[in-house]
């Protein structure tokens, strides 16, 4: 088996089924000799807890890269890891299967430490110098727009070999929100899910609730589509450049206001 687990006692049960899920799902995208680890906690707590722990012995600032995400993906070890607790584990859930679908394509697509230890996008760099943006500022910006872009990214992959309906449900239950909150992190925070949900359009349910989701941008539509459409023409460019045509889309919005 390319996939190993490793789980707390109270959890190890789960261990064998998720490695066998895992498994046939690197073989649906052609890559079933592909290595990922599987770390299973009884709670997201413990779960962020333990990865917490592991990256400040990586001397990775895990107050920098550890979301509150139901399941989790990294590579700061050199070779994909996915984090998972048993709360989030119930494969007759299509939550539990989409979260665990979308970090398989991370494994498989953002297996190597570059793709998570990114510096600043040369147009950002460009705001900081200029003193139109303060370094925190864009350090935020640019780690949502990297997570949108690789989102997009695992979408795509998942899209292009069928792995759609759980997916479509979970991106349709996302984007059924109210009214985005004020401030271009709120509506960044927005944007990474809709970049997430873009490569499934071909359901007329999400293009729709795509559509509304945009909407709610109220200023920032005509960006959003923007950005939406550049990143889906740069897909032969590198993950850096990508990145770097999201955020140029984006830069004279950031440095306003």
């Amino acid at each position: 088996m390319t996939v190993k687990a490793f789980a707390e006692q109270s959890c190890a049960h789960l261990g064998d089924p998720l490695c066998r899920y895992v498994q046939e799902l690197l073989s649906r995208l052609g890559q079933p000799e592909h290595y990922v680890e599987l770390h299973i906690f009884p709670t997201r707590t413990a779960t962020k807890t333990a990865l917490q722990a592991e990256l400040e012995q990586l001397d990775i600032p895990g107050s920098l890269v550890v979301p509150d995400f139901a399941t989790f993906h990294e590579a700061f070890a050199g070779y994909p890891r996915i984090w998972i607790s048993s709360e989030d584990a119930d494969l007759e859930d299509f939550s539990s299967r989409a979260r665990l679908q979308h970090e398989v394509g991370h494994a498989v697509l953002h297996w190597e430490i570059s793709s998570y230890l990114l510096g600043l996008p040369p147009s950002l760099r460009a705001l900081v110098e200029a003193g139109r943006l303060s370094g925190g500022e864009a350090s935020a910006m640019s780690y949502l727009v990297s997570i949108g872009v690789k989102d997009f990214q695992v979408s795509s992959l998942l899209d292009r070999f069928g792995i759609r309906e759980d997916q479509e449900a979970f991106y349709l239950r996302e984007l059924a929100r109210g009214e985005v909150a004020e401030g271009k992190i709120a509506v960044l925070n927005e944007m990474k899910v809709i970049m997430a949900a873009y490569p499934f359009r071909k359901n007329p349910a999400v293009a729709a609730a795509i559509d509304e989701a945009v909407s709610r941008l109220g200023s920032c539509t005509d960006l959003a589509r923007q950005v939406l459409s550049r990143v889906e023409d740069a897909g032969d460019l590198d993950l850096g450049e990508i990145i770097e045509v999201a955020s140029r889309t984006m830069a004279s919005w950031m440095a306003c206001g």
